[in-house]
C-alpha cells in the first residue's frame, strides 16, 4: 500500500486502502489537518475547513469493492467532517459487497443531521468497527418549561443557552416543522424523562414568544390536553429536528454475516439508529454504545430506537452493548403486517411488504376479528402499479378480505384497533396490553385467567390510551 501525501493542500493522508489484489498508488483522500476545532460540549457550531471529505471516502468505499473480497477501508485516528449532501441519503452505502472491513481505529466521524451515515443492502460478511460517532449541528433542542396552558394546548420553553431555537431552525433549513411531530418532558434535575406524564408529546409547530427571544412557544395538537394538565413549569423538554430525508442512521438490509463492532453513538440524527430488516443469516453488533458525550450536558443521545429489528428471517445477535439516553424503545424486534392494499382476482392481492414463497401465512380481518388460517404464498413479484407493494398469488382464495385503502401501513390506527369475538386463556394477567393508543375497541370476548391475583394487574392494562371501548366481554 503506497502512501500518498496530498501536499498541494497540505493536509496528511488518512485513509488507505488494503487489497490483497490491486495496488492504489494514486487515489488521494484527505482529511482535515489538526487544525479542526471540534466543539466538545455541543454549544456552538464549529468553523469547519472547507474540504469536503465525504467524496474521497465514497471513493475509497467504491475502490475497496470493486477490488473485491478481502478488502479494506482504513481509518486513522482523527476527526472526519462529513458535510450535509442532498444527493444521496446515506453517507457511505455498499450495495452486494462480499468481505470488506471498513476499520476505524477510534476515528471520530461528525455527521450532518441532513444525512444518514452507513447503509448496507444485499451485503454479506461486511464489517464495520472502531468509529465514534457525533453530529454537528445538534439535531434537536432543550429547555426549561416556563408556562403551561393545557386548555388552550400550548407551553413556553426558555432554550438552555448554547442549544437552539427550533423556529431559526426550521427558518435557516425553509421548510416548516414536520405536522405530528413529538417532544418529550424531562425531569426538572435528573437526567431522564418524567415517568409520571405522557412519553411523548405531539406537536403543532412553533412560534417566537413575547416573553423572551430565548424562549418558544410550542402547540400542541387536538386532544393533548389532558397530557398536559400534568405538566410543570421547571420541567425540562426536548424537541427532536427533521432536517429531511426519510431514513435512520444506519441501516442493514436483506443482509447476511455482517458485523458492527465497537461502535458508540454519542448523538443520533432523526430515526433509527439501527435499523435491521429482511435478513436471511444473522448479523452481529457487538460492543455498540449509545452513550452521554463526555463532559456534555445533553440531555439525549438519539431520539428513536437503539435497534430496530423488522421482518427478520434469524437474528439479529446483539451483545455487550449499551444503551442510554434513547426517547423511545433500546431494541424493538417485530414485523409488521401485510395490509391487503387491492385485490387484484380471487387468491392474487397487492400487499404492502414482501413475503417470501413458501410461507405460511394468516389473514385476519380487524373490523371484524375473522381470523383464518394456512394460507401458503406461491408467487411473489413487484406490483406493477406501485413499486412498494407486492403482487402475492395464495393457494386459495381468503374468505370476506378487507382491504387497507389508506395511506397509513402502521400497525396502529382508530380504524385498525378492534379486539372482538375472540376467546383468551392465560394463567396471569393482563391478557391485553396497549400502550399509546386511541380507539381501542375490546368487546365481545371470553377471558380466561387462572391465577389473576398473582399478578396483582387486571385482565387489561391500557397505558396513556384515549377513546377506548370496552363492552360485553365476559371473565368466568
Amino acid at each position: 500500500v503506497q502512501t500518498v501525501r496530498a501536499s498541494d493542500l497540505d493536509r496528511s493522508n488518512a485513509l488507505s486502502i488494503v487489497s490483497p489484489t490491486q495496488p492504489f498508488k494514486n487515489l488521494k483522500l484527505f482529511d482535515q489537518g489538526p487544525d479542526l476545532k471540534y466543539p466538545i460540549d455541543g454549544a456552538a457550531s464549529a468553523q469547519w475547513s472547507a474540504i469536503p471529505l465525504i467524496e474521497p471516502i465514497r471513493k475509497a468505499v467504491a475502490a475497496a469493492v470493486s477490488a473485491g473480497a478481502g478488502s479494506r477501508i482504513v481509518f486513522e485516528k482523527k476527526t472526519y467532517r462529513l458535510d450535509g449532501c442532498k444527493t444521496a441519503q446515506y453517507q457511505i452505502e455498499l450495495v452486494g459487497a462480499t468481505d470488506i472491513t471498513l476499520e476505524g481505529n477510534g476515528a471520530l466521524l461528525v455527521n450532518h443531521p441532513r444525512n444518514s451515515l452507513i447503509s448496507l443492502k444485499e451485503c454479506s460478511g461486511v464489517s464495520v468497527k472502531g468509529f465514534t460517532v457525533d453530529y454537528d449541528p445538534l439535531p434537536f433542542t432543550q429547555g426549561t418549561i416556563t408556562e403551561v396552558n393545557a386548555n388552550e394546548g400550548w407551553m413556553e420553553v426558555r432554550i438552555q443557552k448554547g442549544y437552539s431555537h427550533p423556529v431559526e431552525v426550521y427558518e435557516s433549513l425553509g421548510i416548516k416543522p414536520p405536522k405530528k411531530d413529538w417532544g418529550v418532558v424531562f425531569d426538572p434535575v435528573e437526567r431522564h424523562r418524567r415517568w409520571d406524564v405522557a412519553m411523548q408529546f405531539y406537536m403543532n409547530g412553533f412560534v417566537r414568544s413575547p416573553a423572551g427571544a430565548d424562549i418558544v412557544r410550542v402547540n400542541f395538537v387536538d386532544g393533548q390536553e389532558k397530557n398536559l394538565a400534568s405538566v410543570r413549569p421547571g420541567d425540562r423538554y426536548v424537541v427532536t429536528y427533521k432536517y429531511g430525508g426519510a431514513s435512520g442512521n444506519n441501516e442493514l438490509s436483506g443482509c447476511g454475516k455482517c458485523v458492527f463492532e465497537d461502535f458508540t453513538f454519542h448523538m443520533a440524527r432523526h430515526g433509527m439508529t439501527f435499523r435491521v430488516e429482511n435478513s436471511s443469516a444473522k448479523n452481529a453488533f457487538r460492543r455498540v454504545k449509545l452513550t452521554f458525550k463526555p463532559r456534555s450536558d445533553h440531555l439525549i443521545v438519539t431520539p428513536k430506537d437503539g435497534f430496530h429489528c423488522k421482518e427478520n428471517r434469524i437474528g439479529p445477535l446483539i451483545e455487550d452493548c449499551l444503551f442510554e439516553g434513547l426517547l423511545d424503545d433500546s431494541i424493538n424486534i417485530s414485523a409488521c403486517p401485510y395490509w391487503i392494499k387491492k385485490i387484484i382476482e380471487p387468491g392474487i392481492y397487492a400487499m404492502s411488504g414482501t413475503p417470501a414463497v413458501g410461507d405460511r401465512l394468516t389473514a385476519h380481518t380487524p373490523s371484524t376479528g375473522e381470523l383464518v388460517e394456512g394460507f401458503v404464498v406461491k408467487l411473489v413479484k413487484p406490483y406493477a402499479e406501485k413499486p412498494k407493494w407486492s403482487e402475492v398469488a395464495l393457494d386459495r382464495e381468503i374468505p370476506h378480505p378487507g382491504v387497507n385503502d389508506t395511506n397509513d401501513d402502521f400497525p396502529g390506527g382508530k380504524e385498525k384497533l378492534k379486539f372482538t369475538g375472540n376467546t383468551i386463556e392465560g394463567r396471569t394477567a393482563p391478557l391485553i396490553q396497549a400502550f399509546s393508543v386511541s380507539g381501542l375497541a375490546i368487546s365481545g370476548n371470553k377471558f380466561s385467567v387462572s391465577s389473576p391475583a398473582e399478578s396483582g394487574a387486571g385482565v387489561f392494562s391500557l397505558s396513556q390510551s384515549l377513546n377506548e371501548s370496552i363492552s360485553d366481554n365476559s371473565m368466568p
